[in-house]
């Protein structure tokens, strides 16, 4: 699916479910719209919009790294921002000749619609429904090589998206009983698993290193 009709059908529903607290879409470039590795967190959060975030895509870099989110913190230097960066740090070490991975990836919004909460999402049902839809569009065309889902929401949905799964791999992370996993399907896509990184800061705990070693060494493994 192209960009610019994506971004309409997003206008669209938008307008017809009756989203008043904005929308965002991508946070990084629409040039990354055929990438082989796609990043999605579930929907914006918050109940404002903030007037230096642009809705549709974000062409001066993953705003991850260029952005300020929270209240006075540093440019890229918010908790998520933080596990997030170091996510594909480590990623970008299994995948051959590729250091710019964070720059080169789709990371977006399953949901773009926003909310303070999950719960709180107007009209979520059909929301959820709207952005199955949207994805399955998307990820047809795209044929994405690695998708990881921030969450067992964003996971829940995104499977539906795909056949059986040919395989499993799953971790403990060395942070009690909390797992992530990664699927294989028969179409070679992988699905990363991860539990959300604002709670768990997996990627700043030393105890977790060789459990992330394992997990992204699976999930890219014959790349």
């Amino acid at each position: 699916m192209e960009f610019d009709k994506t971004i309409q059908l997003i206008q669209k529903a938008y307008s017809e479910l009756g989203h008043q607290m904005g929308y965002r879409f991508l946070l990084s470039s629409k040039n990354t719209f055929s990438s082989d590795v796609l990043f999605l967190n579930l929907n914006p959060g918050g109940s404002t919009i903030h007037p230096e975030h642009p809705t549709d895509s974000y062409e001066t870099g993953p705003a991850h790294l260029t952005e300020s989110w929270g209240n006075g913190l540093a440019v890229g230097m918010s908790p998520l921002q933080i596990q997030v960066q170091k996510l594909f740090e480590e990623l970008s070490k299994k995948i051959p000749c590729n250091r710019n991975l964070i720059h080169e990836s789709l990371i977006a919004y399953f949901i773009p619609f926003r909310s303070p909460r999950m719960n709180d999402l107007h009209e979520k049902d059909k929301s959820i429904k709207f952005a199955i839809e949207l994805w399955s569009e998307i990820i047809s065309t795209m044929k994405p090589k690695l998708i990881i889902c921030l969450g067992d929401d964003v996971f829940k949905n995104v499977k539906k998206l795909f056949p059986v799964v040919s395989a499993q791999f799953s971790t403990k992370l060395g942070w009690g009983e909390i797992t992530a996993d990664v699927y294989k399907y028969e179409n070679d896509c992988r699905i990363i698993k991860l539990p959300h990184l604002s709670t768990f800061k997996i990627f700043s705990r030393k105890e977790c290193e060789p459990y992330i070693d394992k997990l992204l060494t699976e999930a890219t493994k014959d790349w």
